[in-house]
């Protein structure tokens, strides 16, 4: 499942950050995969990624911080998308409620390889040094 979050204060942002949020923290649109799909193929992620100079995409998680950011997303969103289309209402509504609150946008769409956490967690427990010398 894919999700867009909104922390609902600094306060949450900065546990959303550490991965310690507490309930009533977020609002969260979350995505099955035909809905995430239709999002997708509306264009709309690569619209953002060029009109803010942002990377949303499926291998890594991105943000949009800030008022500024979040106003200009939003007139891109309503210049250039349908606003009767669900997808981009909710979105909508989203960009909206992080204006509101002064904080960010998260987009969680990443494909997680569980393989390379578990070598990277290797790396990490073990020296490196150790590690290459084998």
């Amino acid at each position: 499942m894919k999700s867009i979050t909104v922390p609902v204060s600094t306060e949450a942002m900065n546990r959303l950050d550490f991965d310690e949020c507490i309930a009533g923290d977020l609002i969260e649109m979350n995505l099955d995969e035909p809905e995430f799909e239709k999002i997708w193929n509306s264009g709309v992620f690569d619209k953002l990624n060029d009109s803010l100079g942002v990377n949303i995409d499926i291998y890594e998680d991105e943000s949009l911080i800030g008022v500024d950011t979040l106003v200009k997303a939003k007139n891109m969103l309503e210049k250039n998308f349908d606003h009767s289309d669900h997808s981009i209402k909710q979105l909508l509504s989203m960009i909206n409620k992080a204006i509101e609150y002064k904080t960010g946008i998260f987009s969680f769409f990443s494909k997680v390889n569980f393989c390379w956490l578990a070598y990277f967690d290797f790396i990490h427990q073990h020296d490196r040094r150790e590690y290459h010398k084998r």
